[in-house]
Formats: C-alpha cells, structure tokens, sequence
C-alpha cells in the first residue's frame, strides 16, 4: 500500500503542473508515465478529481476563510498549494477505496448423516448434505464452490451476469447467474439436479457441455456425460431448503453410483460395489435415508442384487 500511496503523491504533483510543464518536464512526466501502468492510471484519477467541480467547490471554501494581505488576485493554483495536503488526503482515501477488497473464503464441513444450512454473504445459501466437504470463494468478479466430495443443493441470488456462480467439482463444472440447484459429486460420478432456472454444465475430461433448466438433471460417471433426464413435476429434492425435515430421496432414473452414494453419507460403513459397472444400473423410486441399511435392502432386493456385510463395509454384489 505505501507504494502506491508514492505513486499517487507523484501523480498528484504531476496533475498540479499539467497546465505549466516546460518541455524538459513534459519528456520527465512521458518517462514517468511510460515505466508502469499504474503510474498511467494514477495520473489520470489526479488529472480527473484536480478538474473536478467538487475540488473546486472546496478550494472556494476554503479561500473565503482565509485572510489575505496581497490585493493580487488568488487563483486556483495559488490555492491549491495551500491545500494540497488537503488534496492528497483525499486522493489516498480514493486510491483505498480502489483497493481490491479481501475475498471472503466459507468452508463448510458435515459428518455422518449430518447436513449443515449456509447463508452465504452474497445473499445465496445452500444446504451441505452428509460427509461433505466444500469452499466458497467470494470476490466483485467471481462466487465459487470447490466441493471436494460429497452434495449440497444452492440456492443463488442473481447479482449480474458479469458475476457468475461457479460449482466446480474437479471435472465437472457447472456456472449459473441465478438458480436453484444440487451437485453431487462421489467415487460412482458426478450429478446435476435444476430445481429452478437454468444452469450451464461443463465435463472438463470429454469437453461436452449441456444446459439444464428446471426438472432435469444429468450424471457424469467415467468421465462421460450422460442423457439428460426430465424429472416428473412430483419430485421433490431431499436437501430441499425450505423443508428441514425432508428424509425422501426421490430417484427417477437415477443412477445406482448416485443411490448408493446417498445412503452411504448417512452410514458409518462404506458402500462398494463388486461389478464396477452396475453403478450405472438405472434406479426409480422413493427411498427413506433415515433408515439407510434397511432401504438398501430393499434397494437390492427390487433389482435383483445382494447385499453382503462386513465390518466396517457393505458390498453390493449381483445375484
């Protein structure tokens, strides 16, 4: 800060000069002016508030405060000697209020079955579902969330469309301006559910994007990008915001990896799966994550698989 506080004085000594500078000033104050942008920028604030009516304004103030023993006439220059700390206070108070301001950075962690409500500071909130791990990054130019592992459902407030809202959960990304939406991101893959507005869906791996609007959602699982999925208008998301208590997971040709990976957030044993590829076995129905074991019994039963216990891990096995 101390430098370009320096930076700002010298500008300002330059702006006071601009209307009498002799030609070996003018080739000083272009070498000045040529060895950084910032003394450029500075410049060109000092040129702006020196013309300024507002400085101005003060300048006559303050002259018909003062006492003056000289009949010659007073001008501004004359003047704006006399205040120049006046004027320079005013310029590093400018110069601060130009400061980029410190990102605000939120983590937010949850536990076994646990989930966790978040407002976040730029009027956003999101609800952090169970055995997850997520940052979020707030700055004038960018709102982002890196989720490590685990879901959570945003609800987001537009600010501008130069201000998006970035989820990036490695190799998926997804942007919006302002929507209501859930990511879920595990060892099976990646899902993206709209609840309301649109959002913008990038696969990092293969390069395919999609736009989703409300009631749909698709799967990322080994790197590819899924067909999207119109959810029927009964759906309701288990981390809805405005119901605290929901335990319903609604699934509608969801895949098996994505179950799974819910019921294993509210269990303190693993879930894997010995066929790899039945993670993309589609699955509907309505299921109760307050009694997971039992529901993945249920789960295996109604498609024919088999579900062994061991301590500490569940494998799903076929039949």
């Amino acid at each position: 800060m101390t430098d370009r506080i320096a930076i700002f004085e010298q500008a300002a000594n330059w702006a006071e000069l601009s209307q009498s500078l002799s030609d070996e000033q003018q080739q000083q104050l272009r070498t000045w002016l040529d060895e950084a942008p910032e003394h450029r920028d500075a410049y060109q604030k000092c040129l702006k508030m020196w013309h300024s009516d507002e400085l101005e304004s003060m300048l006559e103030e303050q002259a018909e405060q003062l006492t003056v023993s000289s009949k010659k006439p007073i001008t501004k220059w004359l003047w704006a000697s006399a205040f120049c700390s006046v004027f320079l206070l005013i310029a590093v108070n400018f110069l601060a209020l130009q400061s980029p301001a410190k990102p605000e950075s939120i983590i937010a962690k949850t536990s076994t079955s646990q989930s966790r409500y978040v407002d976040l500071p730029d009027g956003s909130a999101m609800k952090v579902g169970p055995q997850s791990t997520l940052s979020y990054l707030f700055t004038e130019q960018l709102r982002k969330v890196e989720l490590s592992q685990g879901e959570s459902l945003f609800s987001v407030q537009h600010l501008s469309d130069n201000q998006p809202f970035i989820v990036d959960a490695g190799d998926t990304q997804v942007t919006v301006t302002g929507t209501e939406f859930s990511v879920d991101k595990s060892d099976f893959g990646t899902q993206v559910i709209v609840v309301h507005g649109s959002v913008h869906v990038a696969n990092q791996l293969d390069n395919t994007t999609v736009e989703l609007t409300a009631g749909q959602s698709v799967e990322i699982i080994d790197g590819k990008m899924g067909e999207v999925k119109h959810l029927p208008k009964s759906f309701n998301h288990y981390l809805d915001l405005d119901n605290p208590q929901s335990q319903w997971l609604d699934a509608y040709q969801m895949s098996l990896g994505s179950v799974l990976a819910k019921l294993d957030r509210q269990m303190s044993e693993q879930i894997s799966l010995e066929d790899n590829a039945l993670k993309s076995m589609l699955v509907t129905g309505r299921f109760n994550l307050n009694t997971p074991k039992q529901t993945l019994q249920m789960l295996a039963l109604a498609n024919k698989l088999r579900v062994s216990q061991y301590s500490g891990q569940i494998i799903i096995r076929n039949n």
